[in-house]
């Protein structure tokens, strides 16, 4: 993705983390031979009297109770480990552990949270917590456009929001299924249309690892590679994941980002914004007697000013466009420099 999301939104993150306590607490109290705790008991432990009116969760956690007391403390300490690492998504993410791999004698206990968990999920906009979710998201993104494919515009929070996609698919990680770290807007095609119900850790050649969306590394994409004169004399488009890292195979496998930006960006745009070539070379007061170095230094100029003053939608590979000229021009690609120089206004010669 090209930007990541503010951490910001994550820390509320009190309904998956009271769920979380309060199955750690039954499994605990039942390994103890203890008394199983009253939800009287468990909102007074963790501090949650917003959620005394219940009535579903509760009802669930018992049910949980009763479940977890018909299995062995060992079977109930693995469940403890399988929703832990479930929860682990930033290490989930980077490979640095495995994948949580939950054996049949725990099909039980699993099921029965993750009844517990679905309830968390829409507790989560019954307490508008997505809303506040979407909103930290929305205000600190610079430009309110999805970031996965760099073109969905995103919806302000007091419209409707965005789809927040389960990022760990809840049918295959159902414990985490109300975290908000599991919780990533992103636009409705992106959504819908590529994401579906792929499993963002697995592909056909097995583990993977993905992007995380609340972390601090960014990808970006290069057209340096890109032939500006292929068949039909169009560019034949080079699109370079930056860096070439496997997170990033993983984005370009989920996400289709090299045919989305060349097929419905690059291709029916480029012309277009050729076009826009003569007015900053007249800004930038350029004629047709400026020297090839000189042309290339203006198209860096444009590059570095469309890059620092992005746009939305389509026009945000206006800067990478830009420097894929530049650089032609800067190796003596006479063809690519003589097509740019054509929209250079003719010098003026004083009588």
């Amino acid at each position: 993705m090209f930007v990541t999301y503010s951490r910001l939104a994550i820390e509320d993150n009190w309904v998956h983390d009271f769920i979380c306590a309060a199955l750690t607490t039954i499994c605990g109290a039942l390994d103890e031979g203890l008394r199983e705790p009253t939800w009287a008991d468990l909102l007074e432990q963790f501090g949650c009297e917003n959620l005394r009116q219940r009535r579903t969760l509760p009802a669930l956690l018992q049910t949980f109770g009763r479940v977890a007391a018909g299995c062995s403390a060992a079977c109930r300490g693995e469940f403890l480990n399988i929703l832990g690492r479930q929860n682990q998504i930033a290490s989930l993410l980077d490979g640095s552990i495995d994948i949580p791999v939950a054996g049949d004698d725990l099909n039980a206990l699993v099921a029965a949270a993750q009844e517990v968990f679905e309830e968390g999920f829409a507790l989560l906009s019954k307490t508008r917590l997505r809303d506040d979710h979407y909103k930290i998201i929305w205000d600190n993104l610079k430009n309110k456009t999805c970031p996965f494919c760099g073109l969905e515009p995103f919806d302000a929070p007091d419209l409707r929001r965005e789809d927040e996609d389960h990022y760990l698919l809840r049918t295959v990680y159902p414990l985490a299924a109300a975290n908000l770290f599991n919780l990533v807007p992103m636009g409705s095609k992106c959504n819908k249309l590529y994401k579906g119900r792929i499993d963002i850790l697995r592909s056909e050649n097995g583990r993977r690892r993905a992007l995380n969306p609340y972390g601090d590394v960014c990808l970006d994409v290069s057209l340096i590679g890109t032939e500006p004169f292929g068949g039909d004399d169009k560019p034949d488009w080079h699109v370079t994941l930056v860096p070439d890292t496997e997170e990033a195979r993983t984005w370009q496998d989920v996400f289709s980002i090299r045919d989305r930006l060349t097929r419905s960006v690059l291709a029916p745009y480029f012309e277009t914004w050729l076009d826009e070539l003569p007015d900053w070379f007249q800004v930038r007061g350029a004629d047709d007697s400026i020297s090839d170095e000189n042309l290339t230094d203006i198209l860096d100029g444009f590059a570095a000013y469309k890059t620092k003053h992005k746009e939305i939608g389509p026009g945000f590979l206006k800067n990478k466009v830009l420097e894929m000229l530049a650089g032609h021009c800067r190796i003596g690609n006479q063809r690519l420099i003589a097509m740019v120089r054509a929209s250079l206004p003719k010098q003026l010669i004083s009588a």
